[in-house]
């Protein structure tokens, strides 16, 4: 039997090859399709697109619109596709997806060339990646380049084709895709590079923006200049060869200087209030929601007030540190001799620990709020916010010295006291739980005898507030402290009517609101409103207001107040500075002068200034808060007030007051021989003296301490006494 003829045997073996890549292909047709099927099971849910939130920058605003601090892990603004301009688009298809509008996601002929270009060079330099699939990345995916990522790169761009429209997709990368600088999507982007928002970009800054997009690290123009430019005309060369600009057009372009604003930090960005802000916001709405939120802060600070703190408290503590001994640090010797640790590369000493203080040099505070509104118009918790974050105004605790002691006379009065009741100035000495005895001195080292209430309390007397208290009852003086707003601790010792307890400056400042309020506590605020990135008002705040005085109590105490600003510890500080406008307020100043403060109001506001050092130490001779707290608060108080009208009368008084005639040394009503001595009260109905200055003093109403107290008061008992923490403000 002969052979088959040739062709049969062709036919034959063409037969049996065809079979085997058949099943070859359906082979690896069907491996694919289970890789994919089992990636694509992996893959998170395209449906998250729907509700996909980007990371969006959270902007504050001071009370005039301003835009004063922005948060962000990542800058970035959304823009709709119409306002992104043409040319850039065009630059952007033309350099990294020319084929965006024909593929459904994947360019299968692209990545083969990168394939085979990587394989012959030996270089991962090409990804073949198409728009949607670096959307993908971007959205899902880490950066790495691996096969595998590539791989669900295709399966995540496939899906996302499928579900939305191209102008969708390509809305979502201009707004997601990276250009360095911290900047995300071309609005952002815009600004940061050229100042200007994404519709106002000229095709030389449009074909350098799309040519970043492809190695933000290498070829961003802060990085690398001549990167960038070089790579524009590459993106200008992409627009002529797909017919998008002349020759001549991208000739003129790529010639065109690149006009780079200044690196933008907003103006005030890093500072105690912005900072005090945020700590606020992270506790209400979470970490994530003030750095990607997107969310807009609105606050109460007034720049101009804002600034003119900064100033004065600078110009102030400045001053103040030229006058200082010659063992203390000043500033400019603490920064010569940080830029020298930092450039031999020891910088630990400089260190700054979490909410700590640390700098060796003076220090000053200022917080200011608005009586109206209750907000804060002003903040200063320190000299420098760069060289410290600690912020003392909110963050630290400071015996407050003779500021506290109006608590003392305040809770007198809401007992049923006149003012004109009589403490008698001389020795005083208490026995302590140890077997010691505290005996309590005037800062002048001098007795006066019997005096009234407001005259001690205007000259800030030491003595009399000690006995004061121990008349009216230790437990009822903390019992008003707690209702003014004071929440730290509060020893139950004679020396803590002289300011013996550390307490915040802020809460100091509240509970001095009760005086110009005429009895009503205001919890100052710093945020008015919180908009979420969609422009609704999530969250508005207004200042807690509560009564805690009497009108007619809260009105006699600011009386005393004013007394201490026209003729007492206040009067060089405020008056002798040139201020003219009605006020009242108090210094302080702590034991051997490590604190120096002032509080003081007038109709419009009410403003606190501290001076001293984060480590307690003296300051200096005389370093009373008259002295050198009260100016700084003077210098600010003036330009808070600048443009408004002095009022007749600053502190009207409320009905339903008295007017007494009664004497200095007693108290009691004036007639006959003491009428010389007399003087005009302002007393509550029914707390008046019920005797003439002639009667018996033990008759009188208005007796006077007699000997040393022993702990145990008329009214209240003292217990275990401590060592004296303060002495008193400088008589002036």
């Amino acid at each position: 039997m002969g052979s088959p003829p040739s062709h049969s045997r062709f036919w034959r073996g063409s037969n049996i090859l065809a079979l085997i890549a058949i099943f070859t292909v359906c082979m690896g047709v069907g491996a694919f399709l289970g890789v994919y099927e089992k990636y694509r099971a992996d893959l998170p849910s395209i449906a998250r697109l729907e509700e996909w939130q980007p990371s969006l920058v959270t902007k504050v605003f001071a009370a005039d619109g301003s835009l004063i601090a922005e948060f962000a892990s990542e800058r970035r603004e959304i823009i709709p596709l119409e306002r992104v301009p043409p040319q850039f688009i065009r630059a952007v298809l033309a350099t990294e997806d020319r084929a965006f509008f024909k593929h459904d996601g994947i360019n299968l002929r692209r990545l083969a060339s990168a394939a085979w270009h990587n394989l012959v060079t030996g270089s991962r330099g090409q990804g073949g990646s198409t728009i949607t699939m670096q959307l993908s990345r971007n959205l899902f995916l880490t950066p790495e380049k691996r096969f595998v990522r590539k791989f669900k790169e295709m399966i995540l761009a496939h899906e996302i084709e499928k579900m939305y429209p191209k102008d969708k997709i390509l809305e979502m990368y201009v707004n997601q895709v990276y250009f360095g600088s911290g900047a995300y999507g071309i609005e952002s982007a815009a600004q940061m590079y050229f100042g200007k928002p994404a519709t106002d970009l000229t095709l030389p800054e449009a074909a350098l923006l799309a040519g970043i997009v492809q190695a933000p690290s290498r070829q961003s123009p802060r990085v690398s200049l001549q990167a960038a430019l070089d790579r524009r005309a590459a993106v200008l060369q992409n627009l002529v060869e797909v017919d998008a600009i002349e020759q001549d057009a991208a000739r003129r372009a790529s010639a065109t200087e690149i006009d780079l604003v200044p690196r933008q930090g907003v103006e005030g960005a890093d500072s105690y209030f912005t900072e005090y802000v945020r700590r606020q916001v992270e506790q209400q709405l979470g970490t994530d929601a003030v750095w990607q939120g997107g969310y807009r802060i609105f606050t109460t600070l007034d720049p101009k007030l804002q600034q003119t703190a900064e100033e004065a408290v600078a110009r102030h503590v400045d001053a103040i540190e030229k006058t200082l001994a010659g063992d203390k640090t000043r500033r400019a010797d603490w920064l010569a001799a940080r830029e020298a640790a930092f450039a031999a590369g020891d910088s630990f000493a400089f260190l700054e620990p979490d909410d700590g203080p640390v700098t060796p040099y003076l220090q000053g505070i200022l917080v200011s709020v608005d009586l109206e509104t209750g907000g804060i118009v002003a903040m200063v918790g320190g000299r420098s916010f760069q060289e410290s974050k600690f912020n003392r105004a909110t963050q630290s605790l400071r015996q407050p010295g003779s500021v506290f002691k109006p608590f003392v006379y305040t809770a007198a009065v809401r007992n049923g006291f006149p003012v004109s009741y009589v403490v008698d100035d001389r020795p005083l000495s208490m026995p302590m739980g140890n077997g010691e005895t505290w005996t309590p001195e005037n800062f002048d080292r001098r007795f006066r005898g019997p005096v009234t209430l407001r005259h001690a309390l205007t000259n800030s007397i030491n003595v009399p507030t000690v006995r004061l208290m121990f008349d009216v009852g230790i437990q009822a003086v903390i019992d008003y402290a707690r209702d003014a707003g004071i929440t730290s601790e509060l020893p139950p010792y004679g020396s803590l009517a002289l300011g013996a307890a550390d307490l915040n400056p802020m809460e100091v400042l509240r509970a001095y609101t009760v005086y110009p309020t005429y009895g009503t506590r205001i919890t100052p605020i710093a945020i008015t409103r919180i908009e979420d990135r969609n422009g609704n008002v999530i969250r508005t705040y207004t200042p807690a207001r509560t009564r805690i005085l009497t009108e007619q109590e809260a009105y006699i105490v600011t009386t005393i107040l004013e007394d201490v600003v026209d003729k007492g510890t206040g009067r060089y500080g405020v008056r002798g500075q040139g201020f003219e406008w009605p006020a009242a307020g108090k210094t302080g100043t702590t034991n051997e002068s490590t604190d120096a403060w002032f509080v003081g109001f007038t109709p419009e506001f009410i403003t606190l200034t501290w001076v001293g050092f984060d480590r307690k130490q003296r300051i200096r001779y005389n370093g009373t808060g008259g002295v050198l707290a009260a100016p700084v608060w003077t210098d600010f108080m003036k330009v808070a007030h600048e443009g408004l009208e002095i009022p007749e009368e600053g502190f009207p008084e409320p009905p339903g007051l008295e007017h007494v005639s009664v004497t200095t040394r007693t108290g009691m009503l004036a007639a006959g021989f003491c009428g010389m001595a007399a003087y005009t009260e302002i007393m509550i109905p029914g707390t008046e003296p019920e005797h003439y200055c002639n009667a018996p003093r033990q008759d009188s109403g208005v007796p006077l301490l007699e000997g040393p107290l022993d702990g145990e008061s008329r009214r209240g008992r003292g217990g275990d006494e401590q060592p004296p923490q303060v002495d008193d403000d400088f008589l002036f």
